[in-house]
């Protein structure tokens, strides 16, 4: 590290501020540039990577020991935002796309270790909003179509395996089929073609 007048000061060296949090790496104008490390005292946070102007931005790795939770990828102005990975340790959940404003937004894939459900498509404020596929691994049910505050709500199209591998395509309303829809057994042939109600069909069967 080397100083630029009095106060000012470039290179690589440390920094530790009086309640504990530790910094590591790169300076130039006593600003925070280049790669480093930061170490919260009280929560034990970890940043690696990069920054900007003294702030978190770039490429860069923040682990939460309290939780143990992990997430590489994109930040700006201290923000997680752009392509990253977040996985949370206690779930074994694992989250692979786009962020905004430290929120899944935009195209991602979700993956529940529990259940090994798996859903792709559009995020808003990190709840499954616009477009995305969900597939239950334990039925093979699948569901592409619209989503709403992280149901599936609009038009869409579920794909049943357990009782013949039948389609239906149509509205649904908070995850339940609702308003117009048809359902089709697995050679085409309409079941039912109509009005549907919490999940129901309330038309006449064909």
């Amino acid at each position: 590290m080397y100083f630029l007048g009095s106060l000012v000061w470039s290179g690589y060296g440390t920094f530790t501020w009086s309640n504990g949090d530790q910094y590591k790496g790169n300076y130039v104008n006593s600003l925070r540039n280049g790669f480093g490390v930061v170490m919260y005292a009280k929560s034990g946070g970890r940043y690696e990577g990069s920054w900007f102007n003294d702030k978190m931005h770039g490429l860069g790795t923040m682990t939460w020991p309290l939780t143990g939770d992990i997430y590489t990828g994109g930040w700006v102005d201290n923000k997680r935002k752009g392509f990253g990975i977040y996985r949370w340790a206690a779930t074994g959940d694992v989250y692979e796309g786009n962020w905004f404003d430290d929120k899944m937004y935009g195209r991602g894939t979700m993956t529940w270790s529990l259940t090994g459900d798996t859903y792709t498509g559009d995020w808003v404020d990190d709840k499954r909003t616009g477009f995305g596929t969900y597939r239950w691994a334990a039925t093979g049910d699948v569901y592409e179509g619209n989503w709403f505050d992280d149901k599936m709500q609009g038009q869409g199209t579920m794909k049943y395996t357990k009782d013949g591998r039948s389609v239906y395509t149509g509205k649904f309303y908070q995850a339940l089929r609702a308003g117009t829809g048809t359902l089709m057994d697995r050679d085409g042939k309409i079941l039912y073609d109509g009005q549907w109600e919490n999940d129901s069909f309330i038309g006449t069967k064909r």
